[in-house]
């Protein structure tokens, strides 16, 4: 909402001059509706940052970007002029691709990977009448932990919680860092009450974890929320806003539980 030109019109006039260096562009906005993100990644951009933001999360992302744009330059510096460049370019593409869908701390999926994925099973589940559960998983007073041990040992429970979440999803199952402390788990094809099967088993082993980090060893619990798509929702906001209930009722009512709206 930049006076004069806006931040998309800005990254489209940017992607227009056909640099040959990578320009990585963040949005940082306090607008998230989803036609205006729709927009901004139609014009280039990379990734956003919703306001208000944490200065590490932002930082991460800028690192991220700066990791791709310097991959992307020193390929292009290696081959240009050679006639097998259009074979790398295209595998930097691909990784570029995968770098734009995954988290930077965790690996995971990130957040508008998932939404993405969301929308197509929304798709598929309404075509073929078939269940559709999502879980928000929070680690509980994260906080707590940063304050104890320091960022790093934060960010090392972070990594570790979600390689839990992935160990006990299935194949077909999307696991994704939602933000911050929060990761989220996409079921296609099942019911709330099978997906609690899988979150139950994750929040135990999460509980039961020692996790071995920079500033020593540090214990951790998280509240689950599941909520499955309802034949009166028109919208995916709707089965978000139900998951995101589940998980509030699940923090106030002890957190270490799951909470099924």
């Amino acid at each position: 909402s930049m006076p004069g030109l806006s931040g998309v019109e800005l990254c489209r006039r940017i992607r227009a001059t056909g640099s040959d260096g990578y320009v990585p562009f963040v949005m940082v906005t306090a607008h998230s509706e989803k036609k205006l993100l729709i927009e901004a990644f139609d014009a280039g951009v990379d990734d956003f940052v919703a306001k208000p933001f944490e200065q590490e999360e932002l930082l991460a992302r800028i690192r991220g970007g700066l990791r791709v744009a310097r991959l992307h330059d020193e390929l292009a510096r290696r081959d240009r002029g050679s006639r097998q460049l259009n074979q790398h370019l295209t595998g930097l593409n691909q990784k570029l691709e995968m770098l734009a869908i995954t988290d930077d701390l965790t690996g995971l999926f990130n957040r508008r990977h998932l939404l993405s994925r969301l929308e197509d099973q929304w798709a598929v589940a309404d075509r073929y009448h078939r269940p559709l559960t999502i879980a928000l998983v929070e680690v509980d007073r994260f906080n707590d932990v940063v304050d104890a041990s320091g960022m790093a040992a934060g960010d090392g429970v972070l990594r570790q919680v979600g390689g839990i979440l992935k160990q006990c999803a299935s194949s077909s199952d999307t696991v994704a860092r939602f933000g911050g402390e929060q990761f989220m788990i996409l079921f296609p094809a099942q019911s709330d009450a099978e997906a609690a099967l899988t979150v139950e088993r994750a929040r135990r082993m999460i509980a039961d974890q020692i996790f071995a980090t920079p500033g020593g060893p540090a214990r951790a619990t998280a509240s689950i929320g599941l909520a499955s798509k309802q034949p009166q929702m028109g919208e995916t906001s709707q089965l978000l806003k139900d998951v995101d209930q589940a998980l509030q009722i699940a923090k106030q009512t002890g957190r270490n539980r799951i909470h099924i709206n």
